[in-house]
């Protein structure tokens, strides 16, 4: 009887233990990897099953990498995530999960997922690599860097379309790198602005970077990356395009980007774009019906 009761609470002990460790991994913020899929949807290869195959585990090895990665941030910010009001809930700042373990687990992640990611070839692995060098020098310098933070953020943003391109072997598109750089600055931007409107006073204590940002300054660069992100898509679908039928998706990408700007500013969700996406409907109904026009535009008419 007793050692059943000793086996019950190890499954117990391990069950809880792996469910603080996905969480650790972010599994929500995964949909960032989403992008992998642009260049296969634009590229005219959604119909080949190899390439959304490749194009599928590729952005499997990018969510786990970034998981792992997503740990050591958390390790290194641990101390100011516990004077936050919702980062204190993170397995690492509430104690629940010790250091040592979730930092043996993020090692043996990013090992396995790099690895993985050579798999796909090397020019793929090589980007995988790139983003974990970029991710890793963010959480240890570059985020409490002015302008460069945000920059480095994007950067993150164009390598995952790159590894999409490559994966399937195709050229990666200037317009896809550009409109890439401005949409993820637009994100960046609203998501200081959200620390900044959460914190307070508190704020340059959570990130040193937050000092040199005012809330004036960051809506003078979102109403410059705003309409540059709208400008950069409607080039794009007027002139890049082998269809010029994609410029009736412009409302689409008008409506999602002036929704999540009132969403950043009234409800104050900025912060977590994942979040504002999966939590809002209207925002949701507008980029799954942008992708459903895509798809339909450049396979079906």
């Amino acid at each position: 009887m007793e050692g059943t009761a000793t086996r019950v609470a190890t499954v117990a002990r391990f069950s809880g233990n792996a469910k603080l460790l996905l969480t650790c991994l972010r599994p929500k913020q995964w949909i960032k990897n989403g992008l992998l899929l642009a260049p296969l949807v634009f590229a005219g290869k959604l119909l080949e099953l190899d390439s959304v195959l490749k194009v599928s585990l590729g952005a499997v090895f990018f969510s786990l990498l970034a998981g792992g990665l997503y740990i050591i941030n958390d390790a290194l910010d641990i101390e100011r995530d516990k004077q936050h009001s919702t980062k204190c809930n993170r397995p690492l700042a509430s104690g629940k999960l010790s250091l040592p373990a979730a930092l043996s687990f993020a090692a043996v992640v990013i090992s396995l997922s790099l690895g993985a990611a050579f798999t796909l070839g090397l020019p793929f692995g090589v980007i995988a690599a790139l983003y974990a060098a970029n991710v890793l020098s963010y959480s240890l310098w570059i985020k409490h860097i002015v302008i460069l933070d945000v920059f480095s953020i994007s950067f993150g943003f164009v390598l995952r379309a790159a590894a999409g391109a490559y994966v399937i072997n195709v050229g990666v598109s200037p317009w896809l790198v550009i409109c890439t750089i401005c949409l993820s600055l637009f994100l960046g931007l609203t998501k200081r602005r959200a620390e900044i409107a959460s914190l307070k006073d508190d704020a340059t204590s959570h990130r040193r970077a937050l000092e040199h940002y005012s809330l004036p300054l960051l809506d003078k660069m979102i109403a410059v990356v705003t309409p540059s992100t709208l400008m950069c898509y409607s080039l794009y679908t007027f002139t890049a395009s082998s269809d010029y039928r994609l410029m009736y998706t412009i409302p689409l990408v008008i409506f999602g980007m002036l929704r999540y700007l009132y969403l950043a500013e009234s409800k104050d969700v900025a912060g977590a774009p994942e979040t504002a996406l999966l939590g809002d409907v209207p925002l949701l109904t507008a980029v799954l019906w942008w992708g459903l026009c895509v798809v339909t535009i450049v396979y079906f008419v």
